[in-house]
């Protein structure tokens, strides 16, 4: 940070995700502090709906980077549906994947190239790994964004989504959406029987003590693990696949707020540029392992014979985005409330996990609903 506010004479702030919305708000309503900040991909449309940011220029795009500069998976988190502007410019990227214990498998007669491949195949993988680890699936249960992010698998590889392109009516109760939903929550079976959520700093220390055979996790799973196990020859044991579905693709991208001075307007411009530039991306990779986006670092740096992360490279090609509409914030808020609550539900109820699934989610439809019709 202090090199930054020195080689390049702008004043700097560094905020936790905790604190950075509130930051934000501020600045927004007050229309100074803040020009450009980095958000999640998820806050986007939130922001264009608040008339927060402004578009870049196609000549302020090709001069930062250009956009053949990332893959159009990536690319994709900058624009709104049905809305040619650019509102963001990419900074780091993010995806699901799925780390596992590869000799587990072997010994169950499994092959790890095909054993997550899809749903029905993940299922029959976690039978048969009963035999080899205490519990054979993880991932994180508790009140996160996470849960949403691992669910749209399993949504968009049955063809479902969450709202309709238009934004105007959630498509989370429809049958293929739903019976995708009951099959990602079937896996609790598979995963360890507690009365707590699990976090991710159990799911990483359960499956170091190799008491979880598989879990699905994103890129800061990697650094736990490099730090955890460094200098373990357990580590390079490990290996990474896609899940059984378009993994969900986010990360974080760069926005100019609508109320920057034209006279700033211009060194804006350079400092987003030089945060995308391939110097700065390979120096975020190697000092923070935080993932780049610009495809030329992507192939340079994570390494195809790297099995922690060349499946991020796959990744970056082939993942998807929540659906770009305007009030996707209202909805995913909806969402990560209702899925930590039925994975509580599941745990300590004794009504059919299809039962509380049901329930609700069609409560939400109806009052997210209501909402998005207006």
């Amino acid at each position: 940070m202090d090199e930054w506010r020195a080689k390049y004479n702008v004043e700097l702030r560094q905020e936790t995700w905790a604190t950075l919305w509130d930051s934000l708000r501020d600045s927004i309503f007050a229309r100074r502090g803040i020009e450009v900040s980095e958000i999640g991909t998820t806050w986007l449309t939130r922001l264009v709906g608040m008339n927060a940011i402004r578009p870049f220029e196609p000549q302020e795009v090709q001069y930062i980077a250009g956009r053949d500069a990332f893959s159009p998976a990536i690319w994709q988190n900058s624009q709104i549906e049905g809305d040619k502007r650019i509102w963001s410019i990419p900074l780091t990227l993010d995806a699901r994947v799925i780390y596992y214990w590869p000799d587990m498998l072997e010994t169950a007669g499994l092959d790890g190239k095909t054993a997550f491949q899809s749903p029905e195949q993940l299922q029959v993988t976690l039978d048969a790994l009963c035999s080899q680890a205490e519990t054979p699936w993880g991932v994180t249960t508790h009140l996160d964004t996470l849960n949403v992010q691992y669910i749209a698998t399993w949504v968009w590889k049955a063809g479902g989504d969450f709202v309709t392109a238009d934004g105007r009516k959630t498509c989370f109760t429809e049958p293929k959406a739903l019976e995708a939903i009951e099959q990602f929550y079937k896996l609790y079976a598979y995963m360890p029987q507690q009365a707590a959520p699990i976090d991710t700093e159990q799911l990483i220390n359960l499956f170091i003590q190799r008491r979880i055979a598989a879990v699905m996790s994103g890129p800061w799973f990697t650094e736990r693990l490099r730090s955890h196990l460094h200098g373990s020859p357990a580590l390079a044991q490990i290996r990474t696949t896609l899940p059984p579905g378009p993994t969900f693709l986010g990360g974080t991208n760069l926005v100019m707020l609508s109320h920057t001075p034209a006279s700033s307007e211009r060194s804006a411009i350079e400092l987003i540029k030089r945060l995308v530039s391939r110097s700065t991306q390979e120096q975020f990779y190697d000092s923070f392992g935080m993932l780049p986006v610009r495809s030329d670092v992507i192939s340079n740096v994570l390494a195809s014979d790297d099995p922690l992360s060349s499946c991020y490279m796959n990744a970056s090609l082939y993942g998807r985005s929540y659906p770009s509409v305007v009030r996707w914030g209202l909805i995913e808020e909806r969402l990560v409330e209702d899925f930590a609550a039925i994975w509580v539900d599941i745990q300590t109820s004794h009504r059919p996990a299809k039962d509380i699934i049901h329930e609700r989610l069609e409560r939400a439809a109806q009052s997210l609903d209501l909402i998005l019709a207006q």
